[in-house]
């Protein structure tokens, strides 16, 4: 059966534990040499409190309740594409700071798996004119672990131009998220009903990102929880 997230990173941590202590090869994969190495890294978005303990051997950037986790793609064995997780130990035999990686990590994941951003309704099949298409899918070319895409460099604002300002994002699962234009209508609190009906209705809990709707703000280059949003925007109304 699907093992869940958990279980992989852990059986990926320990693999990780016994590569280092034996320094192996995989086919041809060295993780001692950083500079090789960094040309295969990936980006995943997974859900903070859900993987508390594991977070706490990889290396990882929070954003609000996400964290953003560091991978290297190994090669493919039978159509399997085999990553393993940058942990804690592996960045202290590496000697690089984790602001290196994360630079690093920005440069190649978008390399190794573009951001693909696509009309729903084209995710849908459906024909619908241009000037309708204010909800986009944002994933990776992959089509898996694509959610960490949204903050690839340039994203966000490559969305707010393609929504023309303000959007909601609405995180569908681990592999992709939802974009739509805020166009001053939407009810966050019917957005985040939307996303937990979903949650709960279609995705496996193992693929699930966070019952949150996030908010984009394009001129202050904000990225926020909808609720922090509409605190900053009460805030700023009361001054």
């Amino acid at each position: 059966g699907q093992k869940n997230y958990q279980e992989v990173l852990d059986e990926g941590i320990s693999r990780v534990k016994e590569g280092l202590h034996n320094q192996k090869y995989i086919g041809k994969v060295h993780f001692g040499d950083y500079q090789k190495m960094k040309k295969k890294l990936l980006v995943r978005l997974v859900p903070t409190r859900e993987n508390q303990e594991v977070l706490d051997d990889i290396v990882h950037r929070e954003i609000e309740d996400l964290s953003m986790v560091y991978c290297f793609r190994l090669e493919e064995v039978d159509d399997v594409n085999y990553t393993m997780f940058l942990t804690k130990e592996m960045l202290n035999q590496y000697g690089v700071s984790e602001e290196q990686i994360h630079q690093d990590a920005m440069r190649y994941a978008q390399k190794n798996a573009p951001a693909q951003i696509r009309s729903i309704y084209d995710v849908l099949g459906l024909d619908i004119d241009d000037s309708e298409k204010l909800m986009y899918v944002v994933g990776v070319n992959r089509e898996m672990y694509g959610a960490a895409a949204l903050f690839y460099p340039g994203i966000l604002e490559r969305i707010a131009q393609l929504l023309e300002g303000d959007f909601y994002i609405l995180p569908s699962s681990i592999h992709e998220v939802i974009v739509i234009m805020d166009d001053g209508l939407e009810e966050v609190e019917e957005l985040e009903a939307m996303v937990r009906e979903i949650n709960t209705a279609e995705v496996e809990p193992k693929d699930r990102l966070s019952n949150n709707v996030y908010h984009y703000d394009q001129i202050d280059r904000i990225f926020e929880t909808g609720k922090a949003f509409i605190e900053r925007k009460k805030n700023d109304g009361a001054r």
